[in-house]
């Protein structure tokens, strides 16, 4: 048998089926994506999706409150035309929060506030890559300040004074004064809750994004995410898992 070996010391054998092995994934062992990175697959994943006229998405949300009980699962569906105009319907009509209405915007916001984006291997194939993107905790926990903020101010606009008291027109003014005045403790009383919960608010936040790797726009997007604070010396946990699968159109 032949076995000669180089100055190194190491088998020309050896070292022919490594170069032969080399040479043989040249064409069908390259890296996901034909080398492309985890950033740059969601980077051109975007790209892509914002360059789409128009798709089409649906999903749910899935909510486990501080008591650990889990609510039922909220579905949404929407379109994007022309690129930016949006129209989601969901299966709760006051409940849009920010993974369902905007979906570009949202992966967008994933891309700045990632902490750490890899591959996952095992999840991943020929035709699809699927992202693990880990949310740096102090960005994560802005958009969730944001949205609980924006989504309380809505609340409140919602239920503006003046037009609960044009509602209220038959009641006699009495029971009026009386409505609004119990309207306005509890939401006096909701606002200060949530400044409590905000100052303490710690957020983890993990997505899965699974790409197409010919066309480089993304399928479906799943986060895991978990709210932790504390209010009134109580440390509370809540929770939320959300799935969300694109279609674009053409």
């Amino acid at each position: 048998m032949l076995n000669v070996y180089t100055k190194s010391g190491r088998s020309c054998i050896a070292l022919l089926m490594l170069l032969g092995f080399a040479l043989l994934c040249g064409g069908g062992c390259q890296p996901y994506a034909q080398g492309r990175s985890a950033e740059e697959l969601l980077s051109l994943s975007i790209s892509g999706l914002a360059g789409v006229d128009q798709y089409s998405f649906t999903g749910k949300t899935v909510i486990r409150n501080a008591a650990g009980v889990q609510t039922p699962p909220v579905i949404f569906q929407g379109k994007v035309e022309d690129h930016h105009n949006i129209k989601v319907q969901s299966s709760e009509k006051t409940y849009i929060d920010h993974f369902a209405s905007q979906p570009l915007a949202l992966l967008k916001k994933i891309q700045a506030g990632k902490a750490k984006v890899e591959v996952v291997g095992a999840k991943s194939g020929q035709s699809t890559a699927v992202l693990r993107i880990e949310m740096d905790p102090s960005k994560a926990r802005r958009i969730w300040q944001d949205q609980l903020t924006a989504s309380m101010n809505e609340v409140e606009k919602k239920l503006d004074p003046a037009k609960a008291e044009r509602s209220l027109q038959p009641l006699q003014q009495s029971s009026k004064e009386a409505y609004l005045k119990e309207w306005k403790a509890e939401l006096d009383h909701s606002k200060k809750q949530l400044e409590k919960m905000l100052g303490s608010l710690q957020v983890e936040s993990v997505y899965e994004l699974t790409i197409d790797r010919k066309r480089l726009l993304p399928l479906k997007l799943d986060e895991q995410t978990l709210l932790h604070y504390e209010v009134d010396g109580n440390k509370l946990k809540e929770g939320r898992k959300a799935e969300m699968t694109f279609a674009p159109s053409g």
